[in-house]
């Protein structure tokens, strides 16, 4: 089951979901799991997972092609600074 049907069926353990865009001066804001369904459809968007490593242990990853990037990690700004600003992330 891909991560568009999870989401369709419910079947998507996530307390949230955040859309993070890049532009010019970046911006991140909350979205709707109809939004999300929308922007997944998308080449464009790319799944972040930020989970630390024993979260990933405790919960495995639900994306296999997600990028995941530590948000307790010491690199963690830099890391996103990497992150292709043509993209749509959901966290």
């Amino acid at each position: 089951m891909n991560i568009i049907e999870k989401i369709k069926t419910g079947n998507w353990p996530m307390l949230k979901i955040l859309g993070l865009r890049f532009g010019k001066k970046g911006k991140a804001f909350d979205i709707s799991k109809d939004e999300a369904l929308k922007l997944l459809e998308s080449d464009n968007t790319i799944v972040l997972d930020v989970r630390t490593p024993k979260e990933i242990i405790d919960t495995p990853p639900i994306v296999e092609d997600a990028i995941t990037i530590d948000y307790e990690d010491k690199n963690f700004e830099n890391e996103i600074k990497k992150l292709d600003k043509n993209k749509t992330y959901v966290v």
